[in-house]
This record gives structure tokens, C-alpha cells and sequence, in this order.
């Protein structure tokens, strides 16, 4: 009982339920402790020691879903050994943070990247489930499994060879930005980079707060006083933990080591009916045995599933030899900075509401929160930011008016034909934009619409709606690598036409929404510079995605639905 974790939810106030846990807790101390218990627990070596790599194929019967019936699985799995005992000179490393930083090195998506070299050849399918994916299947103090998996094509499964040697290939190009040409050393910066991703998405913006079950499984981890502490994330270390920084670094090294060693891991990938016949179709990868019941298959006698074990003695020298053999195009490289993800999260800034003298309405971030006593009343060590900004209809040219420089100087740039609406949740009487559906509570969140007007009528005729939505497919084929870039950086955009024109709405983070939408609104401005001057007609794989999602579109009605895709098809 000594070392158990009680996590209690209850809808009563906090005085009833410590009276209950407290009673609970009394009855189980007052137990007899188990005789001969034993603190050290010991596991067996995990995969036996061997000089090549191994590969199995494993059958599965025909699923009901033709869309899974068409896709295969591979799955590379690694023995680790991290021990979670904390100390004050040992701080703890825990798996799941090893494999927020492994997830970001090896499912990354861009140039150079594993996931657009797979994507270009159709060996695997397109968005996320295309991505590979680690999970940890077990995860104990001295004994972790990691496991890499990648949802194939059919295509991917006949070449199943050069995805395992092109994931090796991937792990392997960290050793070009490792400080040494030995060792996978992260540069200081990445790795900062990756734990702010990982508490974005793992802390920051977190749906949802933990509930018993991670509580206790943290709590059993990091210990009662690492979760207790709602301004600290246990798994992750803080930034400006030398100690704790140089621990993951040299731990991530150390299974980076690990996983690029072809003979450390097994290869699983599972087979249908299907992809067995078209198995033989690679230069590499030799056919399977077609017939199941054949002595060839063998059967495991715990579970009966029928697996092929594939002789990749050669592996590592194909390895080699494919990567000399790779054109500059088909290069994985090695991660790289992201500009759009800030090196540090700033906390979260309370809006605070203040009148002028003449009855002006003023809003303002508060920088220091800690600078309030009890009462609400904030000190003048408290930092105020101006919030808002004067309408432009206010301001003329010239030095003598009222109203930020700012203000001014973006007037004298672009023109009057312009204006600027910043509202939070404590304005309702200021004409304003719709925007996303946003917290009361501070958050680090920030939304940031566009509105171009447009002579077009508010209702389009069938060319004008054709010709809007292939504009619009082929504007976002051209900023997928911009979309891409800042999806880790929790960025995101949303585009669409409405009665008045064009809507661009960005959602991210207040230190990086300006950056984003920037270079957004730079490339708008490029590409349809590059649609006038370029050629007179646009990719078909534009034309079928504007197809698709007209066929899609519930407000359409049938007969519309039809004239639009015609007049698609037409232009």
C-alpha cells in the first residue's frame, strides 16, 4: 500500500472528500504488509542477441472494410532500458518524452522528409494516415518497447525492403547535424524546439484536464509532488534545467544509436490475400508463398496466426547501396529549425479593462499577473500593454493628429480603404468580424481575420462559383508547405468566400500568428501575380480535388451542384 496512488474524482466540495479518502487510506495502511515483498524487480534480456536483421511477415484474413483491405501495416519494434528513478542529482527521463522528440524527427513532413519521399512514389496513403506513428506498448521502469508503425499501399508493401531501408536512412541523417560525426547529439536549439512542441500539444492545448488514470500513472512516475503543480508539465523538463537537458540529450543519442542498428530491431508487416499476390513485383523483395496452408508459413503456436520469415541477410550492405544510389530529389535530410515555433511559450496574458478620462474604452495585456494582491489591484511594478488600436477612419496624414505611429504609418503605406477591429471577450458593442470560438479563461491563443472585399454579387452565377473554387484549390496545392510548416506551431487557417469576398481566418499562438499570416498573405499576393502571367491550364489533380469537394457540398442543390462541376470541367 506503501507505494499505491489514490486519485479521487468526486462532484462534492473538497472538505467531504478528504473525510472519505482520508477513512480509506486508514483501512488500507492498517493491512499487513505483505511478507518477502520484493523492491527490485528484475526483467529478462528482451530480444536475443543476433548478427542480422529480421523481418516476418504476418497474415491477416480479409478485413470487411475494402479501405483496409487495400492498405498493409509495418511496424519496427526496439528494446529500451530507462530506469525511472529520481533523484536530485538524476533527474527523471521518462519514455513518452523520448518519443514526443523521436515522433517529431521521424514523422515530419517537408522537403527532405521520410513521409513526402514514401508520399511521391504512392507507398503510402495521403495525409495523416500516411504518417508514421510511435507508440510505446510497454512502458515500466526497466523495460520500454518503442515501436515505429507506417500504414502502407499495396504498392508500399512490394517494396517493403526500400521503406525499411529508407527509414534507416532517416534516422541515420541526424548524424549530419550531431556535433560529432559519432554520435546523434540534437543541437541545443532543436531540442528546445521539440519540447516546446511537446507542450503545445501535450500541455498548453490539451483538450481536456487529466483525469484519475494519468494522474495516477504520473503520480506513480514523477511522484505526488511533480503533478500536483499546475504550472508544470512532469514530462517535460524546463528549459533552463541544465541538468535535465544534458540528461536528454545524451539519452536521445543514446536510442537514436539504438534504432539505427538494422540488427536491434524486428520487422513486422502484416499481408493480406491481396498483397501476396502482388508481393514478387519489387527487384528486392522476393514473392511470398501463395498458398497459406503450405509448410512454408509457419504458425504460432500460442495465438495460430501464420507468419513468413524473410531472409534479409543482405539488408545492411542494400542499405548502403541504395542510399549511394538515391537521386539528389529523393535526399532525406535531416531535421531543421522551424522559424515558426517560438523558442520559448510565453504564458498566458489576463485582459484587463480600463476607462480614460474621457470615456474612451481601453484594453491592455497585463505582463506580470503575480503583481496583484488579494484585493485585485495591480501595483505599478505591473507592465500594461495597449490593446487596441484608434479606427482608421480617425486618421489623416501628418504628424499633428492623435493616434498610435503605427496607426499612422501603415496609413500613409497602404491608403485609407482599410480598418482595423480588435475586440475580445469583454467588448460586445464594437462592430467586429466573427471569430473563433475562443476560452474566457487567459489563453495563449489568437485569432486573426482578413476580410477582402470584392465586387463580385453576393451570389455568384455558376462560372464565378466554378472559377472561385479552382482558384481556391490552387492557391492551397501552392501554400501546402506553408500549411505544413505550421501545423507543429499550432498555426492553422481557414479560407472561404462569403456575400462580401474573400475570408481568411488565422488561429495560433499570439507570439507567432503575425509571422504566419505574413508570409500568408505574401504568397496570396505571388500567387495570383504567377496564375496571370503562367499557363492557361491548371493541373487536372486540381480540377478532380475541386470536383470532389463540389460533389461534396450539402447546400448546393442538384441542379447547381451539376452546372458548377460542368463549368469546372470546362475551364
Amino acid at each position: 500500500p506503501s507505494k499505491a496512488v489514490l486519485v479521487a474524482v468526486c462532484p462534492t466540495d473538497l472538505a467531504v472528500m478528504e473525510r472519505w479518502t482520508s477513512f480509506v487510506c486508514k483501512s488500507i495502511l492498517s493491512r499487513d504488509p505483505p511478507v518477502n515483498e520484493q523492491d527490485q524487480t528484475s526483467y529478462p534480456q528482451a530480444f536475443i542477441s543476433r548478427s542480422k536483421p529480421v523481418q516476418i511477415v504476418l497474415y491477416r484474413a480479409k478485413n470487411e472494410s475494402p479501405l483496409q483491405d487495400s492498405v498493409e501495416k509495418l511496424s519496427i519494434e526496439w528494446p529500451l532500458e530507462l530506469n525511472y528513478t529520481r533523484t536530485r542529482d538524476n533527474p527523471l527521463i521518462a519514455a513518452p518524452t523520448i518519443g514526443f522528440i523521436l515522433s517529431q524527427i521521424i514523422a515530419r513532413r517537408g522537403p527532405g522528409s521520410l513521409y513526402l519521399f514514401l508520399l511521391r512514389r504512392g507507398w503510402v496513403p495521403k495525409g495523416s494516415l500516411g504518417l508514421p506513428r510511435i507508440t510505446f506498448p510497454v512502458d515500466v521502469s526497466g523495460f520500454q518497447m518503442i515501436k515505429l508503425e507506417i500504414t502502407l499501399t499495396l504498392q508500399g508493401f512490394a517494396n517493403r525492403s526500400t521503406i525499411v531501408a529508407a527509414v534507416y536512412d532517416s534516422l541515420n541523417a541526424v548524424r549530419r547535424i550531431s556535433q560529432t560525426e559519432d554520435s546523434f547529439l540534437l543541437p541545443k536549439q532543436l531540442l528546445n524546439q521539440y519540447l516546446t512542441v511537446a507542450r503545445l500539444y501535450g500541455y498548453v492545448l490539451a483538450p481536456r484536464p487529466p483525469d484519475a488514470v494519468e494522474l495516477a500513472v504520473d503520480a506513480q512516475t514523477y511522484g505526488i509532488d511533480a503533478v500536483s503543480n499546475p504550472n508544470l508539465w512532469p514530462l517535460v523538463p524546463p528549459a533552463d534545467d541544465d541538468r535535465a537537458m544534458l540528461k536528454l540529450r545524451e539519452i536521445v543519442a543514446d536510442i537514436l544509436k539504438l534504432i539505427t542498428d538494422s540488427t536491434k530491431g524486428i520487422v513486422f508487416i502484416t499481408a493480406s490475400n491481396k498483397a501476396i499476390q502482388i508481393s514478387g513485383r519489387s527487384m528486392i523483395d522476393e514473392s511470398l508463398p501463395r498458398y497459406i496452408s503450405s509448410e512454408n508459413w509457419s504458425i504460432e503456436p500460442k495465438t495460430g496466426a501464420r507468419y513468413y520469415r524473410e531472409d534479409k541477410t543482405k539488408l545492411p550492405a542494400f542499405v548502403d547501396e541504395w542510399i549511394a544510389a538515391k537521386l539528389d530529389e529523393d535526399e532525406l535530410l535531416p531535421p531543421i529549425l522551424n522559424p515558426l515555433i517560438p523558442a520559448k511559450l510565453r504564458r498566458p496574458r489576463p485582459l484587463l479593462e480600463r476607462r480614460t478620462v474621457d470615456g474612451a474604452r481601453r484594453l491592455y495585456y497585463l505582463e506580470a499577473p503575480q503583481g496583484s494582491d488579494a484585493g485585485g489591484i495591480y501595483t505599478r511594478d505591473s507592465v500594461w500593454r495597449e490593446f487596441t488600436t484608434l479606427s482608421p477612419d480617425l486618421l489623416v496624414e501628418g504628424t499633428s493628429v492623435v493616434g498610435r505611429w503605427e496607426s499612422r504609418a501603415m496609413n500613409s503605406m497602404i491608403g485609407t480603404d482599410w480598418k482595423l477591429w480588435q475586440t475580445t471577450m469583454l467588448t460586445t458593442d464594437v462592430p467586429s468580424l466573427p471569430l473563433p470560438v475562443s476560452p474566457p479563461e487567459p489563453t495563449c491563443r489568437a485569432a486573426f481575420v482578413v476580410q477582402l472585399l470584392s465586387s463580385r454579387p453576393a451570389r455568384a452565377n455558376v462560372k464565378q462559383a466554378a472559377d472561385s473554387q479552382l482558384w481556391l484549390r490552387s492557391f492551397e496545392s501552392k501554400i501546402s508547405d506553408l500549411a505544413e510548416l505550421g501545423v507543429p506551431a499550432g498555426l492553422n487557417y481557414a479560407i472561404s468566400f462569403n456575400k462580401f469576398g474573400l475570408r481568411i481566418c488565422f488561429l495560433g499562438l499570439s507570439q507567432n500568428i503575425a509571422s504566419y499570416a505574413r508570409r500568408f498573405c505574401r504568397r496570396l499576393v505571388s500567387h495570383q501575380a504567377a496564375l496571370l502571367r503562367g499557363p492557361e491550364q491548371l493541373d487536372i489533380t486540381i480540377v478532380d480535388q475541386a470536383v470532389l469537394n463540389a460533389n461534396r457540398a450539402t447546400s448546393l442543390s442538384p441542379l447547381r451542384k451539376r452546372q458548377i462541376i460542368s463549368s469546372m470541367r470546362e475551364s
